[in-house]
């Protein structure tokens, strides 16, 4: 788990406020973090941006049928 990278883009400050307990049973501060048994996707969000991570998303869904691309 990245939760360094999960802080430092969270821009409503809920890690800040989980952290001074003011939100109770917060995943990865006050709640443990439970990996997936399996996962159809999985993006390094070290090394991608939300943008690049949000078109590999989109490439998935798109791939899978789910969302049909237009132009």
């Amino acid at each position: 788990m990245h939760l360094e990278v999960y802080e430092q883009r969270d821009q409503k400050g809920l890690y800040a406020k989980a952290r001074a307990r003011l939100i109770k049973e917060f995943a990865g501060v006050s709640d443990p973090y439970e990996k997936p048994d399996k996962t159809e996707l999985s993006i390094d969000i070290r090394t991608h941006s939300p943008e690049e991570a949000a078109q590999q998303i989109i490439h998935r869904l798109q791939e899978s049928g789910n969302i049909v691309a237009t132009s």
